[in-house]
C-alpha cells in the first residue's frame, strides 16, 4: 500500500523460501504474487494472473486484495484490459463476500485502467471514480487509500491541491515513503499551485497531525 516495491521483493522472496522448505502451497502462491507485483512487467502480470486464479480457489473470502495486487501488475505492465477484467471479477466478489474493506482501491484502480486504455475519452469516468474512492476512503478512516485515491484525482484537476495536502498530513510515519515521497513531487510541480521546488522543506504541510 506504501509502494515499497523493493521491501515487498525482499519479503516475497522469503516468504516463497520458507513456503517452499515448508511446503505451505498457500503462502507460496501469495509470495509468488507479491513477487510478481514488486517486479511489474507483461511476464509478472500474466504470471499474477495465474497466481490469482490460483488462490480464488484456496481463500475466496479475501479476493480483493489479490485482485488489487493484481490490476496493480497489469496497469505497471500497460495492460488495462487485463486491469479491467480481474478488477470487474474482484468487485463482484467484495459485494457477494460482504469485503467492503478495499472498495476504494478497486475504485481507483478501475480509474486508472479506464484512463490508460483511453485517456481523452474516459477522462470524466475516472475522475469520478477517483472522487468516489476518496470519499469512501475518507468516510471508512482508510488513510491510505484515501490518500492514492486524491493523487490520482490531483493528477487530473490541480485544484485539488489542498484536498491532498490534508489527506498526506494524515499520514504517520517515514516522510521518505515512496507513496508520500510521490505526493511532495506531485505537490510541488507546475500544477500544484505558488510553491516552488526550492521552498518544500519549509513547508508544513507535511507534518503530523496532532
Amino acid at each position: 500500500f506504501r509502494g515499497e516495491r523493493s521491501r515487498v521483493a525482499e519479503s516475497a522472496c522469503r516468504s516463497i523460501a520458507l513456503s517452499e522448505k515448508y511446503g505451505y502451497l498457500q503462502w507460496e502462491t501469495m509470495g509468488r504474487l507479491a513477487l510478481a507485483w514488486s517486479r511489474p512487467n507483461r511476464a509478472s502480470a500474466l504470471d499474477a494472473r495465474e497466481r490469482v486464479a490460483r488462490l480464488r480457489e484456496m481463500v475466496p473470502g479475501i479476493m480483493p486484495i489479490f485482485v488489487m495486487a493484481l490490476a496493480e501488475t497489469a496497469l505497471s505492465a500497460r495492460l488495462p484490459e487485463m486491469a479491467l477484467e480481474e478488477l470487474t471479477k474482484g468487485q463482484a466478489e467484495a459485494q457477494k463476500s460482504g469485503t467492503a474493506l478495499f472498495d476504494p482501491e478497486l475504485l481507483r484502480l478501475e480509474g486508472e485502467a479506464w484512463l490508460l486504455l483511453d485517456p481523452a475519452g474516459k477522462r470524466s469516468q475516472a475522475e469520478a471514480l477517483f472522487r468516489k474512492a476518496r470519499e469512501g476512503a475518507e468516510k471508512a478512516g482508510l488513510a491510505w487509500f484515501a490518500l492514492r485515491a486524491g493523487l490520482a484525482l490531483f493528477a487530473l484537476c490541480p485544484k485539488e491541491g489542498d484536498s491532498l495536502r490534508c489527506a498526506v498530513s494524515r499520514i504517520s510515519g517515514d516522510r521518505g515513503l515512496p507513496l508520500v515521497m510521490e505526493v511532495r513531487r506531485a505537490l510541488f510541480s507546475g500544477g500544484a499551485g505558488t510553491e516552488t521546488a526550492g521552498e518544500e522543506e519549509k513547508t508544513p504541510f507535511l507534518e503530523q497531525s496532532p
